[in-house]
């Protein structure tokens, strides 16, 4: 008897409890992936790539904004696409991407130093 008190008892808490789990984890994940949307979109990474001077490559335009490799290659390229940089080579092969708009990098940005261009 006192078996099935404490089952019927335990046994609903413990399916709260994980449902509040699998509720947060959900959130979280939900939240992620807005901050890296906001990240990546196209206002902020060329906000970003103004405040660095102009220029970057996908390995620097990655540590600036703290995201993937990949995502910050496939986004330099979409905007590639639609006119917003310009590429060159760097001597050691590396794309650089340069913003179209010169008017853009030649503007003083607040900031810190932390965002400062490469040594290219």
């Amino acid at each position: 008897m006192i078996f099935l008190r404490i089952i019927t008892i335990l046994l609903p808490t413990l399916c709260v409890l994980l449902a509040f789990a699998g509720v947060g984890f959900w959130y979280n994940k939900k939240a992620k992936a807005k901050a890296l949307a906001r990240k990546l979109s196209d206002a902020n990474l060329i906000s970003e790539v103004a405040r660095a001077g102009g220029s970057v490559t996908a390995s620097h335009l990655c540590l600036l904004l703290g995201v993937d490799l990949g995502k910050a290659q496939e986004r330099l390229e979409d905007l590639y696409a639609k006119g917003v940089f310009e590429t060159d080579f760097l001597d050691n092969g590396t794309v650089r991407y340069t913003l179209s708009d010169k008017n853009l990098h030649q503007q003083p940005f607040k900031g810190n130093n932390l965002n400062a261009p490469p040594p290219f």
